[in-house]
């Protein structure tokens, strides 16, 4: 089960990183391919999310792999900041 509950809680933890009040003061530009790229990023990663808790992350936890339980955080708490980034960016 992932530590992050809902997108809150990853906001919260961003707004305690140190360097975050700096890096929200100035906007940041992206050129069309880097944003293209962020596109595909958000992407995948909502579709590797998807994928992991449909097939990949139950067929590890029945192998009783330990790298299922980490894998999960990970990959949930990616799926969740690239959700974040796509709402935050208007894709």
């Amino acid at each position: 089960m992932s530590r992050y509950r809902n997108p809150q809680d990853i906001v919260s933890i961003r707004k305690h990183h140190s360097g975050y009040w700096k890096r929200r003061e100035g906007r940041v530009t992206l050129s069309s391919e880097q944003t293209a790229d962020l596109r595909l990023l958000c992407y995948h990663t909502k579709w590797l999310a998807h994928r992991w808790q449909t097939e990949l992350g139950p067929a590890l936890q029945a192998l009783g792999s330990r790298h299922a339980t980490e894998c999960h955080e990970h990959i949930i708490a990616a799926a969740k900041l690239a959700a974040c980034v796509s709402s935050a960016t208007r894709f």
